[in-house]
């Protein structure tokens, strides 16, 4: 098995799509989640992920495991937005979704 930490700005649409399933999932588990990402402005931060997540305060990481995406890791000031990390399981387990 080969992993690879990958900067967000190499592959942002593999970003975008991690970010997309996982607020899918979130959603349809608790569909009154998609207000809150409403509030958040969520479908405009997945436009403009360079906005957020660029240094000097972020940093975003998709981990590759065997070239394919399989997780993403938003760093803000400093610190990692563990609310916003995600993996499919698939990648690390034999499973399909993102957790």
């Amino acid at each position: 098995m080969h992993i690879e930490l990958v900067p967000g700005t190499e592959c942002p649409e593999d970003i975008r799509s991690l970010f997309t399933e996982y607020t899918r999932m979130l959603v349809s588990e608790c569909p009154g989640f998609a207000r809150y990402l409403e509030m958040q402005d969520f479908d405009s931060e997945l436009l403009n992920l360079d906005k957020k997540y660029s240094p000097p305060e972020g940093r975003l990481y998709a981990v590759f495991v065997d070239g394919a995406a399989a997780a993403l890791c938003p760093v803000l000031s400093g610190f990692v937005q563990k609310s916003r990390m995600a993996a499919r399981i698939s990648s690390t387990s034999g499973g399909g979704s993102l957790a």
